[in-house]
């Protein structure tokens, strides 16, 4: 069985806008029914419509773009890709710059997020996670990246203790951890127990105890190519 945690960088990028203010990313990830790379490329294009597959692809590239410290280089791939999937946009420099204009229109708490973090670095000489660790980013370019990803990293940990403590009356058990995947050998007998504890176990470090972590499972007999969402 393999657990996915989904978008968990969005997540905890969404737990450092709400800190300061701006819950409409916390809002969508708790929405089941809305789509938060739906939610950025309408931001993105300016449209009410459900966008597309290749509008709704350069949200997600863009959404990703940020929590991983991506700049106008990084859109400008993403429209040469939305174009090669069938869009027919200005792949330039201006272009660029209105692409990330209207992102942050969508969501503006990602730049209070930004220049927090450069204040509190320049303040103090470190940066917390969302556990409390100390950074000290080796520079400010991807300020962001850096603490996101720890704090991403340090959810998953916790997640991963919890699954092995709960794990140990079990004769199932914790295989791997592949990014933000967890893979189970299971005993056939204990499918349905864990279908029904592992994503409240993963859930466990709800990221400061504001942003669930939500968790999709796939279930495959003896190959992965034949695995199944359950």
């Amino acid at each position: 069985m393999r657990t996915i945690d989904d978008q968990i960088e969005m997540r905890v990028l969404a737990y450092y806008m709400s800190q300061l203010g701006d819950n409409s990313m916390r809002d969508v990830l708790a929405d089941p029914d809305t789509d938060l790379h739906n939610e950025s490329a309408r931001g993105i294009f300016q449209i009410d419509r459900s966008p597309t597959d290749p509008e709704r692809q350069l949200g997600k590239n863009l959404n990703f773009s940020m929590v991983y410290g991506g700049g106008k280089p990084a859109v400008l791939r993403y429209l040469t890709q939305f174009n090669n999937e069938g869009g027919n946009v200005p792949v330039t420099w201006k272009y660029a710059a209105e692409v990330l204009d209207r992102f942050h229109m969508r969501w503006p708490g990602i730049k209070r997020v930004v220049s927090a973090l450069e204040v509190t670095y320049r303040d103090r000489g470190y940066l917390k996670t969302v556990a409390g660790a100390h950074l000290h980013p080796a520079t400010t370019h991807k300020i962001l990246s850096a603490v996101n990803q720890s704090s991403a990293a340090e959810v998953m940990r916790a997640g991963l203790r919890t699954c092995h403590r709960e794990l140990r009356e079990c004769e199932s058990h914790l295989v791997t951890v592949i990014h933000d995947e967890f893979v189970f050998d299971v005993k056939l007998s204990e499918v349905d127990y864990l279908i029904e504890h592992v994503p409240t176990w993963m859930d466990y470090p709800k990221i400061g105890k504001i942003i669930p972590v939500t968790v999709s499972l796939e279930w495959a007999h003896t190959n992965w190519a034949e695995k199944k969402g359950l």
